[in-house]
């Protein structure tokens, strides 16, 4: 009983660590790039200035 909830826990696990990681580092840093510029412009509308 012991190695099959091991086993179960190891699997859940596993599959977790596949979601998490499987979008590519370069493609997630473009996602991130786009949806700033998109603040940007938003923060821009509403009169927000910074430097």
């Amino acid at each position: 009983m012991k190695k099959k909830t091991t086993s179960r826990i190891s699997a859940t696990i596993l599959r977790q660590l596949a979601q998490r990681y499987a979008t590519p580092l370069p493609q997630l840093t473009d996602e991130v790039a786009t949806l700033a510029a998109r603040v940007d412009e938003h923060l821009k509308k509403m009169g927000a200035v910074w430097k």
